[in-house]
């Protein structure tokens, strides 16, 4: 009977949405790949491969960045949000949320990487009237912010990316390429990323990165604050943080060696 289900539904399928599928998903599994890789790894020939690359792209399912390498795009990651709220993930991570919350006193959230932006889609705010907001599904691009415990644990490609596409200015704190270079290496160091007034003037956020099943991070983990209440406890909530992060790492598969 399985079988000849199977064999029914196989009938149905359409051949171009087919392959424009498996490439979209080919992509979400090998981001940053130039056509001529992404092509010779599928075993496509190169003009086909190029037409299902402009067809998800024109949908903004995929994007390619200033040097022509290839990553999902926004509306890729609003149906992987919906399938996330519809599997319920975020509801699965929140309870650490609200235990680092708890614990610290401070908004906790959960960012998830998506090309060269990280995405809010979880988080546990404070209680204190004196708070830095953050908003469900707000992009920040990886270079500020606690997103920067991403980029320092990320693949050299995704870094030498968000250089070549341009560093726009938030604050007068926002870093060149050559200080975000620094930082990455005092990141990876330490453990997590600190980041005063990169964004929000006032604003304090400490990140710690999340590692998915493959062993690739994929988001991260932060405490946002003012930092005239926050930047005294940084000795004291960071531990809390980076544990947190390892708990919620393995929850999601992640293999320690």
């Amino acid at each position: 009977m399985r079988a000849e289900l199977a064999d029914s539904r196989q009938r149905y399928v359409v051949e171009a949405a087919d392959a424009c599928l498996r490439v979209l998903m080919f992509v979400s599994e090998n981001p940053h790949l130039t056509l001529t890789e992404i092509q010779s790894r599928l075993g496509l020939n190169k003009s086909r491969t190029l037409r299902l690359l402009a067809t998800l792209e024109a949908r903004n399912l995929v994007v390619r960045d200033k040097t022509e390498r290839w990553s999902l795009g926004v509306e890729a990651l609003l149906i992987g949000n919906a399938a996330a709220a519809q599997l319920n993930i975020a509801a699965l991570i929140q309870p650490y949320l609200d235990s680092l919350r708890d614990r610290t006193q401070e908004t906790a959230q959960f960012r998830l990487l998506s090309g060269r932006q990280t995405y809010c889609i979880a988080k546990a705010e404070t209680h204190h009237a004196v708070r830095v907001h953050t908003v469900i599904g707000r992009p920040r691009p990886l270079y500020i912010g606690s997103s920067k415990a991403i980029l320092a644990f990320a693949d050299r490609e995704l870094f030498d990316s968000v250089v070549a596409s341009g560093m726009e200015s938030f604050t007068e704190q926002t870093l060149t390429p050559e200080e975000l270079r620094k930082q990455l290496d005092e990141i990876r160091a330490r453990g997590y990323s600190i980041s005063r007034g990169e964004a929000v003037p006032g604003a304090l956020a400490l990140g710690a990165p999340i590692f998915g099943a493959g062993g690739a991070v994929v988001g991260c983990l932060s405490l946002l604050g003012p930092e005239a209440r926050l930047g005294e406890r940084v000795d004291e909530v960071a531990p809390m943080l980076v544990e947190t992060a390892r708990e919620v790492s393995d929850f999601i598969g992640f293999q320690r060696s």
